[in-house]
């Protein structure tokens, strides 16, 4: 298996194909949730010494939280592992708009001033995120004279705050949605490479801000996750049909789509039907166990990253959820969770839920790797859930199809190389880049 960049600090010298990379977005590097882990397999490889990272991140890993290569833009305000004084402190920086950024501004302190001194970057890459990371990104560019790289992961710009919230509180939030387009639109013209991590995004994007827009989605080691064929039994209470669900449960997001499946499952369950439901995810939605668990369906603790292989495949069916509230699907109805890469390698079956004209739901159907509800009914979800059980050919035709998707298009062999020299080709025109020491 090849491992993502550790952060003990330790890594190779300067050479010209590794230029320093500074990431800016409000995840920190990680392995188990959300961007951090995109970011993290995106750099497979890549020296650790030639990476660094300004983030907000509430609960960030204890590397990133203690090496001085990552710095954290809100001032440890919301990290869990800060001593409190400092959490007070930080919080109280924070309300007073004198960290580094806050809900909608940004500045340039005098310690990250430092801090860029002290890590100069040849290359920015940012995914902005809302517009205090937007804004921040201009500053740091600015200041280091660093050329930019955008990445696009979710499409936030789209109709921000309100498609973050679920709602819109005029005119507060048409006022800044505005700001926000036109703020990115600008830095997008700046930059000297853009990222989605979508076709349907980069297709979007492309038309909205200009500039070819290239599709980077979060990859998978196709070593790590040997090929199998899903079995073929009889279920019984003895073997139950097992479904899972692994990641997080934002509100934005998977909640709504988790809670329907939920259901449709206990519903099942408590009718005699052989099934079960597991919900596995990190210990910031424990607090959601009343929520979803049910006769059938419990909420268990996030698998290890390198448990993940074994565990998806070791299921009947995966689930993969997505909102249906529009407002909500302008915020990640272009998106490509980075969780579809490890479903299409487990050679596990995928029921994907969610409406047509969403990314990931078209892209299920045109591809074929996944059995679709595209209309919010837990009705339909039992239906859909029974007729799988008892089709082992129809299983084992998505497995396969899924698995042929992963090499294709989410490879490791084949992302990993056109996102990190889309770094070095965008490197090459930092204005110094002539002048720069190993």
């Amino acid at each position: 298996m090849a491992h993502p960049p550790s952060y003990d600090g330790k890594g190779s010298a300067l050479t010209e194909s590794h230029p320093r990379v500074l990431l800016i977005t409000p995840g920190a590097l990680n392995r188990y949730r959300e961007s951090g882990v995109t970011l993290t397999n995106l750099l497979t490889g890549w020296p650790q010494d030639r990476i660094t990272q300004i983030h907000a991140d509430p609960a960030p890993p204890r590397e990133v939280l203690q090496s001085p290569r990552f710095f954290d833009a809100a001032g440890g305000a919301r990290s869990s592992y800060a001593p409190t004084v400092r959490r007070v402190r930080a919080a109280r920086q924070f309300a007073m708009g004198r960290s580094n950024t806050g809900l909608l501004w940004a500045r340039m302190s005098t310690s990250l001033r430092g801090w860029l001194r002290a890590n100069p970057p040849d290359i920015i890459v940012s995914q902005t995120g809302n517009l205090a990371f937007l804004r921040l990104t201009r500053r740091v560019a600015d200041e280091t004279g660093a050329p930019v790289v955008l990445y696009a992961a979710d499409d936030w710009v789209q109709d921000w705050p309100a498609n973050n919230l679920g709602r819109r509180i005029p005119p507060l939030t048409d006022i800044l949605a505005r700001t926000v387009r036109r703020e990115f639109t600008a830095l997008a013209q700046r930059s000297v490479a853009h990222m989605a991590i979508s076709d349907a995004m980069g297709r979007a994007y492309a038309q909205r801000y200009g500039g070819e827009w290239l599709t980077v989605p979060n990859p998978v080691d196709l070593g790590a996750w040997p090929e199998r064929v899903p079995e073929d039994v009889a279920f019984t209470s003895n073997r139950p049909f097992r479904i899972l669900y692994s990641g997080s449960l934002h509100p934005v997001s998977q909640l709504p789509g988790v809670i329907d499946v939920s259901t449709a499952v206990s519903s099942l369950h408590q009718a005699g039907v052989p099934v079960t439901f597991e919900v596995a995810t990190h210990g910031g939605f424990q607090y959601l166990r009343d929520t979803i668990e049910r006769p059938g369906v419990s909420l268990v603790d996030l698998v290890p990253p390198d448990d993940l292989p074994a565990r998806l495949a070791g299921v009947d069916l995966l689930v993969l959820p997505l909102v249906f509230d529009p407002l909500r699907l302008r915020y990640i109805g272009l998106s490509m969770p980075g969780k579809v890469a490890e479903y299409l390698a487990s050679g596990t079956p995928v029921l994907a839920y969610g409406p047509r004209g969403s990314a990931v739901i078209d892209h299920a159907a045109d591809h074929g790797w996944a059995e679709i509800v595209s209309v919010r009914s837990v009705a339909a979800l039992g239906s859909r859930i029974g007729a799988l059980m008892q089709d082992g050919a129809a299983r084992r035709a998505l497995a396969v199809s899924a698995r042929q998707v992963a090499a294709e298009q989410f490879s490791l062999a084949r992302v990993v190389p056109v996102f990190q020299e889309t770094l070095r080709r965008a490197a090459s025109r930092h204005p110094d880049r002539a002048t720069l020491q190993p």
